[in-house]
């Protein structure tokens, strides 16, 4: 076969399974496959506009599920089969096979007095693995209330943090049971408070209830025209009601005057004949989001038999009403839009046609400040919290989606409000090497971006790299190794039961630590022969020395844009290949679908079908890597609020320093039956 012909469709699907638990890995690319949603789809960015999934930018900010900017690293996208996922008040967005659904957990962890059994169970949702558990501690022979306390400690050790990241393929495979009650939710954003030119609320009031051409507005309550009264003044302004018989009042500067700033802040906002939220408004602070859906409330909405409230507004109006489905949502209420028959009257005739309506309920309403009585929610304790709601997935065939890669925890708002979340690679080499009893991840990434934590216990997870760790593992392996031996259970020593994995992911900023460590050069020399799975994750082709890099047997390679990178890739790990610029066709389409190239370099074969192959990640139910007593030592000896603690035992050193900095230096006299006999002022 000529090289030129050398297509994906011509190689053959790497078979994942073939990787022997012996082996060196290298992943060269992000760890992790990008979030992908259907062309078309709405993603929030982090200045409160609205973009198309596909016109989002390398560098670009979307908003994160806690407020805070994600950085999009990169974008992708290609074809698959797409889900359509919809929540109970109908609002919707369709992925691929490949997403990442981010849902809550409903239920909480509890104690529970078996009394039949004379112990207490501790019971909680497992989100690594999305399914209830429990832990029994028996009080038979034993003081109750001494066990319960020891319940209590284990109870409150577990997290109370069950938001659970589960592939959408997964999810699906779950019982109904489970299903049920893992719940789509929505968050409230937070916009950093800004400087308007006029009050929100009387905007609000004039979105609702104004006369779109000028600063006129209609309202014969008391309470309303008591607030512009008071408030028009710092304007220079003031209320002139110039028809009596349908409640028209005009925001005057007086006769004469000229600088009438609410009619030009409309003009500045481009609001005359052209009614919409202007981000100003839309992205402000709490408080002013607020007075501003109160202002519209009061003017066009009214309060529900159900304690919800109610907007109606005209067909032409859509985009009005989008606003303030967006503002509703930003506040963290539940916002749906429907279309409603109804009928006005118009010269005295009665006329029929259809309206917008939007419906707002959530914890919370009772917060906003409308002015009118009527119109005031009331607060609800036993309010079911609207921002969760169970979903439905279908499959909708095939489609074509666009995907974009972040930072920080993945998880990012769409413009629906809904949370959604970043995939992975890394997690499916894992799952077909769950079987390795224990060993240990270097993440430089992992603190601020968490992703082995979900089937590796942390005790194992450390952010910078360790010789003295790494020198005690290979010791261990080599005394592990001896033992088989001696006993005859294997001639090479190696068992499954002494299998260790050791990742170096990210690592490059401490990588001049681990280059030049003698152990890491041996594990890279003779890491097949102490039974060692060691797999590197960077970016970078030059990121590990020429001499190390003979010894990796198989090299993972994602789509690289950069032509001097993909150079790099080629002279180091793909000279198989005749050519760079073949090479470049094969890479790129390998990658294309967000697939990977992979190159087997431990092989005998000179044939390139045996050497260069795809694949794609595929999507497994939660699990966990490592044996059982491995994951019991985590969870017997992990403090997860050390860093806290630490933090606070500084902070205490730190104040017995400053309390004691002006001492005098005392040398301390003991006698050599080691009694203190005196004290000796020591000089400075």
């Amino acid at each position: 076969m000529l090289i030129n012909e050398f297509e994906k469709l011509s190689l053959k699907k790497f078979k994942i399974k073939s990787i022997l638990p012996d082996a060196t890995i290298l992943c060269l690319g992000k760890r992790r496959s990008g979030k992908s949603i259907m062309r078309g789809e709405n993603v929030l960015m982090y200045d409160g506009n609205i973009k198309k999934v596909e016109d989002i930018k390398i560098g670009e900010l979307v908003m994160g599920d806690d407020s805070t900017p994600r950085t999009v690293l990169e974008t992708h996208s290609g074809t698959d089969k797409m889900y359509k996922v919809t929540n109970r008040k109908g609002v919707s967005y369709t992925v691929n096979s490949h997403h990442i659904l981010s849902l809550t957990y409903t239920g909480k962890k509890i104690i529970v007095d078996r009394k039949d059994r004379q112990s207490y169970q501790v019971r909680w949702f497992n989100k690594q693995r999305c399914r209830l558990e429990h832990y029994t501690f028996s009080y038979k022979d034993k003081n109750k209330e001494a066990v319960h306390t020891e319940a209590q400690k284990y109870w409150e050790q577990l997290t109370d943090d069950l938001k659970v990241d589960i592939p959408i393929l997964d999810y699906l495979k779950l019982s109904k049971k489970y299903r049920e009650n893992l719940l789509g939710y929505q968050v409230p954003i937070q916009f950093q408070e800004k400087d308007v030119p006029i009050d929100p609320y009387m905007i609000g009031y004039w979105l609702g209830d104004g006369t779109s051409a000028d600063s006129n507005i209609t309202t014969q309550d008391s309470t309303v025209l008591h607030y512009f009264a008071h408030n028009l003044p710092q304007y220079n302004l003031f209320l002139d009601m110039f028809d009596s018989r349908r409640y028209g009042y005009r925001i005057s500067s007086g006769y004469g005057q000229k600088n009438n700033v609410f009619l030009q802040t409309l003009k500045d906002l481009d609001l005359i004949n052209n009614k919409h939220i202007p981000m100003i408004y839309k992205c402000n602070s709490r408080e002013a989001r607020l007075k501003l859906l109160a202002g519209f409330i009061d003017a066009d909405g009214h309060l529900g038999k159900r304690n919800d409230l109610e907007i109606t507004q005209c067909l032409k109006h859509e985009r009005l009403i989008d606003d303030i489905i967006y503002l509703a949502r930003s506040l963290g209420f539940c916002a749906t839009k429907h279309i409603k028959k109804t009928s006005w009257s118009h010269k005295g005739e009665k006329r029929y046609g259809e309206a917008f309506r939007i419906h707002i309920n959530a914890q919370g309403i009772d917060e906003i400040p409308t002015l009118i009585p009527r119109k005031r929610a009331k607060p609800s304790k036993n309010r079911v919290d609207a921002l969760v709601s169970q979903i439905e997935i279908e499959e909708v065939g095939e489609g074509e989606y666009y995907g974009i890669e972040l930072d920080g925890n993945n998880r990012f708002v769409l413009g629906n409000f809904i949370v959604t979340h970043n995939s992975w690679l890394v997690r499916d080499i894992f799952y077909h090497h769950r079987h390795i009893p224990s060993g240990v991840v270097f993440s430089g990434t992992e603190e601020a971006s968490p992703f082995f934590g979900d089937f590796i216990p942390d005790c194992f997870i450390h952010s910078e790299y360790d010789p003295v760790l790494i020198e005690s593992i290979m010791n261990r392996q080599k005394r592990k190794i001896r033992e088989a031996k001696n006993s005859g259970k294997s001639d090479t020593g190696k068992l499954p039961s002494n299998n260790v994995f050791i990742v170096l992911d990210d690592m490059l900023h401490d990588a001049q630590n681990w280059k030049k460590d003698k152990t890491i050069k041996s594990i890279f020399f003779n890491g097949r022969h102490f039974n060692f799975l060691f797999i590197l994750t960077m970016q970078y082709a030059q990121g590990i020395p020429p001499e190390l890099r003979s010894n990796i047997d198989y090299v993972f390679i994602f789509n690289e844009p950069s032509v001097a990178n993909r150079k790099r890739i080629y002279e180091a790990y793909a000279g198989m290949i005749p050519s760079f610029d073949h090479f470049c066709n094969i890479l790129d389409a390998c990658t294309q679908n967000h697939e990977c190239l992979v190159i087997k370099t431990s092989g005998n074969s000179t044939d390139l079908k045996d050497q260069v192959f795809w694949y794609k990640a595929e999507a497994h139910s939660n699990f966990r890597a490592g044996h059982p007593k491995f994951w019991n030592y985590h969870q017997n000896h992990y403090n997860q609020n050390y860093e806290d603690e630490a933090e606070q035992d500084q902070a205490e050193v730190d104040k017995l320093k400053r309390k004691f900095a002006k001492t005098r230096k005392l040398k301390i006299i003991v006698s050599r039956q080691g009694e203190v006999v005196g004290y000796k002022q020591e000089s400075d």
